[in-house]
């Protein structure tokens, strides 16, 4: 639901803008581009003309979970503590190419390819009276990533940007099963094709 209402707001402003935008004619050779709306992404873009460049960017994605919960069995009367947590960390690295072409003054449509490299990590654990477990997940990857996007400006060096992008990776992977006291640990190691069409991210550029 909070990215539906995102969606919403930035529609409400974004077609508007394709029609009433305002223009600044002077060409701009630098852009800092953030994506705020599924996922978090900062991106440099230098134009080597003006409608291609290159593109420096990553993204990032940080997630926690930490519970306490109380386990009550009333039919043998016992009672038991027990925690569970989540920790997640995911982290890619890209180098693209792109071009852009105007529907209008303020309307750019942009696209572009090039290579991304890929790391994320995830660890479960579960505690309680007789269970104490823990998983670790890690891939390592690397691959190629295309983009596509609407860019419009909304008033002088600032623009609302919508886009999509298609990664596929060669990903490494381990992941470690673990009984915390010692006595049973298990790894498993694998690789293999990944890819992933991302959902719609919305944000804001910069051009200078």
């Amino acid at each position: 639901m909070p990215n539906q209402k995102y969606l919403f707001l930035f529609l409400i402003i974004f077609i508007p803008s394709i029609f009433f935008s305002q223009t600044d004619s002077t060409f701009k050779k630098n852009q800092l581009k953030f994506l705020l709306v599924n996922n978090l992404s900062l991106s440099y873009v230098k134009y080597t003309s003006e409608n291609s460049g290159w593109l420096f960017g990553f993204d990032v994605s940080l997630n926690g979970q930490k519970e306490n919960s109380t386990i009550e069995t009333t039919n043998i009367s016992s009672k038991e503590n027990g925690d569970f947590g989540i920790n997640d960390q995911f982290l890619t690295l890209d180098v693209l190419h792109f071009g852009e072409n105007g529907f209008t003054n303020n309307t750019k449509f942009y696209y572009g390819a090039g290579p991304s490299l890929k790391f994320s990590r995830n660890k479960n654990s579960q505690k309680n009276t007789f269970y104490n477990h823990e998983i670790t997940n890690i891939q390592y990857g690397f691959g190629l990533k295309l983009i596509s996007g609407l860019r419009v400006n909304i008033y002088k060096s600032l623009s609302l940007v919508s886009e999509y992008s298609l990664v596929g990776y060669f990903l490494w992977e381990k992941q470690t099963n673990e009984n915390i006291n010692g006595s049973d640990k298990q790894t498993i190691t694998s690789n293999g094709w990944y890819y992933s069409l991302s959902s719609l991210k919305l944000g804001i550029v910069y051009s200078f």
